[in-house]
């Protein structure tokens, strides 16, 4: 249509251009990243009066953000290897879930209220997600509003926001990973140049997943991916990127080496009674692709098989599955291999035979049921095509305009119907906030340098984690401390919990740990009250030589249990430590006091003593034994012992002492050569490798 002249202009009139493909483009992505936004309530998180709501956020991951935060832009700047926080301590930066060196993690820490990282974080891996699958879906052929609809999909499905509303972080995280290496691949086999860059994206994509705070996610995202150049590829250039990737993989040894060595020492190789959050895909959960609702939320392995995409994908996939087994043709690589593994995930997420759990050793990847990560990928692929060749078969038959609208109905009832289903899960709440209450005052006076031990249900108290606690919540605890726990509770030595309300034990428990108050509330974080622990043990303590046992593991565990046996005037040693016991040194030292040891920390991974006494003996400092701990007396190297087979003890001669604990991660230097191994191998493959044909087949546009 033409426009009227312009008066003055003296030209003819102005002609209207259709909008550039490219224009198009980037419209289709902001629509999509804009419903994206408002499904994760990004618009109301802005005004900062509240947070997205999610349970493990506020009990877990808010204060190690804040505990990380606090120490990296704090007077040192320095990542603490150990985390005081929760348990008796335990290893910080190498268990990836406390502190993932995810690119997309390191901005939260330059938020100050950890609550507002949440909604931030949500709302990034969403975006992140929708863009990758929309990258993706146009790699493989997908027009504009196929791939939108399959990036919307993606990112809103009840896999992903059913999460949200637990607050499972790490996971929703790692969550944009099968996309991103998916298009990375896709984008290096298409190429027409050897594209070294882009060979290198492939290896940095991987490495950044592999840093990710859960195991599962990145495990499948990577394996798919691998498969995926083989089957995709299946050649020469195939090949290279499947190095690459693996390479990529290696260059994160520094975190991942150990991360396999914290697994060796922790809960995950006890042979405890199985995981309660351990589910495979039972079969009854099959309708929650079409019916989410109709077990309510209480059936088996809920949580881990929500999977609901909509009505939409399943009807486009099984449309599409219909008419090509019609038509007799078979689609591209790309979508077969994309069928054949969302298929294939569900298949091994089912109890049985072939279910991954029973084709895997130990307890590394829990909950095959998570595996639907795959599944909800082809899903919404699978849509992303169905819709568009309906939409386009409409406009190819002159009916443009309402090719236009039905493309409009089926977004708008896609949008809708993820909208509905994710109210459920996703949601906001006041933002927690300070107070100079009463009984904050009273817990940190009793705490002093001392522990606490909180009810999880006070994650919203300032105090909280704040000040080192008894409980703990991970799934992957170190195995002395949490066995110890239960020995002195008494409670049955093979359970298997991956969270402890300390409030709830015994002050027999308590009284070792060294928590000074203890902390309850109603399960709302209502009605506070606090309450002293007496008799508690000090940090650190002296133990004469008549009071040590050296005895087995088994004995030590025996009398733990034993109500007779008294664990803080006593002090259980392994047999090996009775060599190095103090000699007749022992003898008084004239101008001494009595037996005082002074506790201070100046951070997370050092402890400092200052032992006054005027006999030799043991010094017992409450906090969990670790291969990672070296301890020197007055500047000279001395050796630590389990103490209890729980915490940690060195011995003393007679006389005043300077004794320093420091924690430092084992497996640094092993996983750091791994990793600049793999970089260097890396580089020569890419800038070295055999020559690449100029001209790569190209893969199929579609069906």
């Amino acid at each position: 249509m033409s426009a009227l002249p312009e008066p003055d202009s003296g030209r003819g009139p102005r002609q209207c251009h259709p909008i550039h493909p490219a224009g198009k483009g980037w419209c289709a992505v902001a629509i999509m990243i804009v419903v994206v936004l408002f499904t994760y309530k990004a618009p109301v998180l802005l005004w900062g009066h509240d947070s997205l709501g999610g349970g493990d956020f506020l009990s877990m991951h808010a204060a190690r953000i804040r505990f990380a935060r606090e120490a990296l832009l704090g007077p040192g700047h320095r990542l603490p290897g150990w985390y005081p926080r929760e348990l008796l301590g335990a290893p910080f930066w190498s268990n990836v879930q406390s502190f993932p060196f995810l690119p997309t993690r390191l901005p939260l820490l330059l938020l100050r209220n950890p609550w507002n990282a949440y909604g931030v974080a949500v709302n990034l891996a969403a975006c992140l997600a929708a863009l990758f699958t929309y990258a993706y879906a146009r790699r493989v052929g997908l027009g504009r509003f196929g791939a939108a609809l399959a990036g919307f999909t993606f990112a809103a499905n009840g896999y992903f926001a059913s999460r949200v509303g637990a607050g499972h972080l790490p996971l929703l995280e790692a969550y944009p990973a099968l996309p991103l290496l998916l298009w990375l691949s896709e984008r290096y086999l298409q190429s027409a140049t050897p594209a070294r860059g882009r060979l290198l994206a492939i290896a940095l994509a991987a490495g950044c997943t592999a840093l990710a705070g859960h195991p599962q996610i990145p495990a499948y995202a990577l394996s798919i991916a691998a498969l995926y150049l083989i089957v995709r590829g299946a050649n020469r250039r195939a090949v290279k990127a499947l190095v690459a990737l693996l390479l990529g993989f290696a260059c994160a040894g520094v975190v991942l080496w150990p991360l396999a060595l914290l697994v060796g020492r922790s809960t995950r190789e006890l042979d405890l009674e199985p995981s309660a959050s351990n589910f495979p895909f039972y079969p009854e959960r099959l309708t929650a692709f079409i019916l989410p609702w109709h077990d309510g939320m209480m059936g088996r392995g809920f949580w881990d098989s929500v999977c609901y995409a909509g009505w939409l994908p399943v009807l486009c996939t099984a449309v599409l599955a219909g008419r090509l087994a019609w038509k007799r043709k078979w689609p591209s690589r790309s979508m077969v291999f994309l069928a054949v593994s969302g298929s294939l995930a569900l298949l091994l997420a089912l109890p049985g035979p072939l279910s991954i759990q029973s084709l895997l050793p130990g307890t590394l990847l829990r909950s095959p049921a998570r595996q639907v990560y795959v599944t909800e990928f082809a899903l919404a692929i699978g849509l992303g095509t169905g819709a568009g060749l309906l939409v386009n078969a409409v406009r190819r038959a002159g009916y443009r305009r309402t090719g236009a609208a039905l493309g409009l109905v089926l977004a708008a009832a896609q949008v809708a119907d993820l909208e509905a289903h994710d109210s459920h899960y996703v949601y906001t709440s006041p933002m927690p906030r300070a107070t100079d209450r009463e009984i904050d005052r009273q817990v940190r006076e009793l705490a002093g340098d001392g522990r606490v031990a909180s009810a999880l249900s006070l994650a919203n108290a300032p105090w909280f984690r704040q000040i080192d606690d008894v409980g703990f919540f991970d799934s992957i605890s170190l195995a002395r401390p949490y066995q110890g726990v239960l020995d002195l509770a008494r409670l049955p030595p093979l359970r298997n919990v991956e969270y402890l309300s300390a409030s709830e034990l015994d002050e027999r428990v308590l009284r070792y740990a060294a928590a000074r108050a203890r902390v309850t509330a109603d399960i709302d974080g209502q009605n506070e009250r606090c309450s002293p622990v007496t008799s508690a043990a000090a940090r650190a303590s002296f133990i004469p030589p008549a009071r040590v046992a050296f005895v087995s593991d088994a004995r030590m565990r025996s009398l733990l249990r034993d109500d007779a046996y008294d664990p803080v005037a006593n002090l259980l040693l392994p047999p090996e430590a009775k060599a190095g016991a103090p000699g007749p040194g022992a003898a008084e030292v004239p101008d001494g006091g009595a037996p005082s040891v002074s506790y201070a920390r100046p951070w997370s991974d050092e402890v400092r003593l200052r032992v006054r006494g005027r006999r030799a003996g043991y010094i017992r400092l409450i906090e969990s034994w670790d291969p990672g701990w070296s301890a020197t007396s007055d500047g000279r190297p001395v050796p630590i012992w389990p103490a209890d087979g729980v915490t940690m003890a060195v011995a003393v001669d007679a006389g005043d002492h300077q004794i320093v604990f420091r924690y430092a991660t084992p497996g640094v230097a092993f996983g750091a050569a791994i990793s600049a191994t793999a970089a260097v191998l890396l580089l020569a493959w890419v800038a070295l490798g055999w020559p690449l044909k100029q001209a790569s087949r190209q893969a199929s546009s579609g069906l």
